[in-house]
């Protein structure tokens, strides 16, 4: 096979390596994953995932940690709140919740919130998506060393955006 560039033969290696380049520079495509409650979310194509009862999923350089869990019995998202705070308690301490934006997304009803706490004495910064429907609420959680939250801050916050129903 040759790659023709105004009448000049390219050779293989070369063309392997545009192709190369080309992969390199071209984002991962994104991936849906639907739990059978109906709720959806959208995870960076290259993040490692485990699927269960809990959704988990860290991004290639393992900086950022993501649940995605569901609450059948929520209904209203106090109660969805209350039910996040008992599933977390084990694993992170010391949460401090900034101010909790209450929002529409996808057409759900969410409440947003960034805050900061500590997983095994390291100190993370979180984001927190709680979004309801039906009686049923969705959380998603994401969080990452302090020192590089901002780095993943736009994916998780597009991640809590994705989610729908």
């Amino acid at each position: 096979m040759r790659i023709v560039s105004r009448g000049t033969p390219v050779g293989r290696p070369l063309a392997c390596a545009l192709l190369a380049v080309i992969a390199l520079a071209t984002p991962a495509m994104a991936e849906e994953y639907a739990h059978p409650s109906g709720f959806k979310v959208t995870l960076p194509g290259n993040w490692k995932v485990e699927e269960g009862d809990v959704l988990t999923a860290s991004d290639p350089a393992e900086e950022v940690v993501l649940a995605f869990f569901v609450v059948g019995d929520a209904e209203t998202l106090e109660a969805a709140l209350n039910a996040l705070d008992q599933a977390l308690s084990p694993f992170i301490q010391d949460v401090q919740a900034g101010e909790p934006e209450v929002t529409k997304v996808n057409g759900l009803d969410a409440v947003v919130v960034d805050g900061t706490g500590k997983i095994e004495g390291q100190a993370v910064e979180i984001g927190i998506g709680i979004f309801a429907k039906d009686g049923v609420a969705c959380v998603v959680f994401g969080a990452a060393e302090s020192a590089k939250y901002a780095k993943h801050k736009p994916a998780i916050e597009k991640i809590i955006h994705s989610v729908k129903k």
